[in-house]
């Protein structure tokens, strides 16, 4: 069967490979694989955004619907973005730069962008639909919660810095302990078991004794202590 230019573009738009188009025209592969190729490039379709075999390997399950990949992810492992990108168009979304004072779009100097899929609200684990969209490397580097950008505005908000205002403790998304309270702790288990215990890192735990003026063991104290409990066995 013949495919027109607009069905072919419409379908190698919306895919990452030769595969990925033949799954959205509903044909086989074997032999469609080869016709399908030869009929995109005699048409002049651009694939420039295509991915390497190596990189396909990766990437999306064709045996996994995108109503199971687009959900808010539970476990520890990062969906990979290639995962994501063909999962947000097989569910149909426009193959776009979403920020609209974009001018490029998803072309740059007349080739076709592998764009970035960005989580809006910085939480990698949400991959619902409404948390995700399509931005070029330009835009997302832009966001406040691209890369590290978000771990560091959460660091700042336990900096004493006397020049920099702190937000009130019933502002935080951590309510620091009440200085009796740190100060007891800090001698019965190391910082990095309260920070555990908070949720927050060590060098927070550290600011919040700078903040208090509470003294910290010293330093090898705990490997000290435990030596002993052990030569006392």
């Amino acid at each position: 069967m013949k495919y027109s230019k607009e069905v072919l573009e419409k379908a190698v738009k919306q895919s990452f490979s030769v595969s990925g188009v033949l799954r959205k025209l509903g044909i086989a592969g074997g032999g469609s694989h080869g016709h399908i190729t030869r009929r995109i490039k005699d048409l002049g379709i651009d694939t420039s955004h295509f991915k390497k075999q190596g990189e396909n390997l990766k990437g999306f399950n064709p045996k996994k619907p995108w109503q199971e990949v687009l959900v808010l992810n539970l476990s520890n492992r990062r969906r990979p973005g290639v995962q994501l990108r063909q999962a947000l168009l097989e569910m149909g979304k426009e193959y776009k730069c979403e920020n609209p004072q974009c001018s490029i779009q998803s072309e740059w100097l007349g080739r076709k962008l592998v764009l970035d899929v960005d989580h809006i609200n910085g939480n990698w684990q949400d991959n619902r639909p409404e948390n995700l969209r399509f931005l070029c490397p330009n835009c997302h580097r832009q966001t406040a919660t691209y890369g590290n950008k978000r771990q560091q505005l959460e660091t700042k908000k336990y900096s004493s810095h006397p020049n920099k205002k702190v937000p009130h403790l019933k502002a935080r998304k951590v309510e620091r302990p009440s200085k009796d309270e740190l100060a007891k702790m800090i001698w019965e288990k190391p910082t990095t078991h309260i920070a555990k215990d908070f949720g927050v890192s060590g060098k927070a735990i550290e600011k919040w004794c700078k903040a208090y003026g509470i003294e910290k063991p010293s330093r090898g104290y705990w490997a000290k202590k435990n030596q002993s409990k052990t030569s006392m066995l």
